[in-house]
């Protein structure tokens, strides 16, 4: 079966490409990392493909990959303040705040978050050159031991397209442009010739290429014990801060504790998020604070909460 794309823009301009056939079926036999350390003396895990390849017509391959890792905010505390009725009372010689706080429980998916990524760059084999046609040990990935993303579990799944010499040919040629370090390298970015044409006017120049691809996938999940290694540190920096609710003054040439608490649990600017607790003098608000930026404290504010439905623990 031949397969053609045709566009009609909302101006009425036309495109096609070639009549293009589907490529032969290959199965993305393994998906699977172990720990190594790469060309850069780094220690870490690689993830590699398998492809044993029935079909003698498969050749040329293209992958893909998407990752998600989990992310469980270290700081994390079940209590949040409610803060009502604030108010700013001064006088000559001082500055002092008043307001009320109700402490209630935070909901747990403050504390558990997701985050999915694609890959940057091309990845491209081929085994035309090869004995026996079979892809074996295929980088894909390689993550640092003490790369965060780790920290707590970790998800790729990868994609195999099977694709003509032609569509292979024409992502190498993107892949060589896109891993141009300088413009004094002597291969130079250009126009790079696809397969689709302006039906109206052929002379015109049109970037894109149609592909019919079959393609296989496989997921596969981790943990950083399962390699044996330590906890790599989390994906940022945690500023701990211990604040006295009983310091309502700057009479003594400090700052006002108090309104620190508050400024920096409702009113902070640079992340449009407050600080979280945590750990607190409950039931009584007076005694030490303990605040956390909200990347630690709550990891909605830097992912999201959504539980991938392809998710295990």
């Amino acid at each position: 079966t031949n397969y053609q794309l045709l566009i009609t823009t909302s101006q009425g301009e036309r495109y096609e490409s070639n009549a293009i056939q589907m490529t032969p079926i290959s199965e993305l036999s393994n998906l699977y990392a172990e720990l190594t350390t790469n060309a850069s003396d780094e220690e870490g895990i690689q993830i590699y493909v398998d492809s044993d390849n029935q079909n003698g017509d498969a050749s040329y391959f293209r992958y893909e990959y998407e990752e998600t890792y989990q992310i469980i905010a270290p700081n994390w505390y079940p209590y949040k303040p409610i803060f009502t009725n604030y108010e700013v009372l001064i006088n000559t010689y001082d500055f002092i705040v008043d307001y009320d706080v109700e402490f209630i429980l935070r909901p747990e998916e403050e504390r558990f978050c997701y985050t999915t990524e694609k890959q940057k760059g091309i990845l491209l084999t081929s085994t035309s050159n090869l004995t026996e046609n079979r892809v074996t040990k295929f980088p894909i990935r390689f993550i640092n031991k003490n790369d965060g993303i780790i920290r707590d579990r970790y998800s790729i799944i990868v994609k195999q397209y099977v694709q003509s010499i032609e569509a292979y040919s024409y992502y190498s040629v993107i892949k060589d442009l896109g891993n141009v370090e300088s413009i004094l390298s002597p291969s130079q970015p250009g126009f790079v010739v696809g397969n689709i044409t302006s039906a109206d006017t052929p002379e015109k120049k049109v970037i894109g290429y149609f592909d019919v691809s079959s393609v296989t996938e496989k997921r596969i999940f981790f943990n950083y014990f399962d390699f044996g290694l330590t906890p790599p540190p989390y994906l940022y920096d945690c500023e701990v801060i211990e604040l006295d609710y009983n310091d309502n003054s700057i009479a003594d040439q400090d700052r006002n504790d108090r309104y620190e608490i508050y400024r920096l649990m409702t009113r902070f600017p640079e992340f449009n998020v407050g600080f979280e607790l945590v750990d607190i003098p409950i039931p009584e608000p007076n005694g030490i604070w303990t605040l956390v930026n909200p990347e630690c404290g709550d990891c909605t504010s830097i992912s999201s909460n959504i539980r991938p439905d392809f998710w295990e623990d």
